[in-house]
């Protein structure tokens, strides 16, 4: 038997990325920004979808796509980004905001440059309405069932998915929600989330179909103790068509673990656009 290759490595249209620098150092404390930022926007209940740090010379550009999320929009449309990008200080001197400060000073520092311009997109002000309006219909009738209490997250729910069809996010962005729905249930609304997955993947599929770029099918799977089971078992879930052995298609991979009180459950996510 032949050894199985990581198709992922050898899809064209996610080819490898080489990154030529010349300070080892530099790079770790770059990537240690970046998860630093990531972190304390999740703190502020704020995504960050897409991220990308170039260098040029003595400077370094960042340029962050930003989600932010339902309970998070009036406070910060009031307060602006500033508080977020660091540039008020004073904010952030009282309580344990001051210890954020000090880490970014730290950070940046150690980095070998004079100057950071930072640039955001925020994917709030680029939403379909009339996408809204279609996702919103078609699946109000699973909020006492699956967002019983978190007319947030249905919200949010709502926003991701007209996001996800004209393919403004990321596959991983999108499969974090979906771990956040799961989290939120009771081993008794397994079953109900499994049916949900169906019919939103059915749904997804049917009014892309017009779209620039439509979806074509859909694999989901999740492993763990389903609906309270002593064992752990596997789920599997497909819509549409996956060519996941060609390697031309457009085909977008994700996978996560979501922690409950019924232990550990891992999510795995194939997309198909054409």
């Amino acid at each position: 038997m032949g050894q199985k290759s990581n198709l992922l490595t050898l899809r064209k249209l996610n080819p490898n990325i080489n990154l030529n620098i010349y300070n080892s150092k530099n790079l770790i404390n770059c990537l240690q920004l970046l998860k630093f930022l990531e972190q304390l926007f999740a703190i502020k209940g704020v995504w960050i979808t897409e991220k990308t740090l170039n260098f040029l010379t003595n400077q370094a550009e960042l340029t962050l796509v930003l989600y932010f999320r339902c309970s998070k929009v009036s406070s910060y449309k009031r307060r602006g980004l500033a508080p977020l990008i660091l540039k008020e200080k004073a904010s952030y001197k009282s309580g344990k905001n001051s210890i954020f400060v000090e880490l970014f000073n730290k950070i940046f520092t150690k980095m070998s440059v004079n100057l950071l311009n930072f640039h955001s997109i925020n994917l709030n002000s680029t939403l379909n309405k009339k996408l809204l309006v279609l996702f919103y219909t078609k699946t109000k009738r699973f909020v006492n069932g699956i967002f019983s209490r978190r007319f947030n997250l249905f919200i949010d729910f709502i926003k991701l998915n007209a996001l996800l069809a004209e393919k403004k996010i990321n596959i991983s962005s999108y499969l974090l929600l979906l771990s956040q729905i799961f989290r939120s249930l009771s081993k008794r609304g397994h079953g109900r989330f499994l049916s949900f997955i169906k019919y939103l993947f059915k749904l997804l599929i049917l009014e892309t179909k017009n779209l620039s770029f439509p979806i074509k099918g859909f694999k989901f799977i999740i492993s763990g103790k389903l609906k309270g089971k002593t064992r752990s078992s596997s789920f599997l879930l497909t819509e549409g068509s996956i060519p996941i052995q060609s390697f031309s298609k457009n085909i977008e991979f994700s996978k996560r673990h979501a922690y409950t009180l019924m232990g550990a459950f891992g999510l795995k996510i194939w997309i198909f656009r054409q």
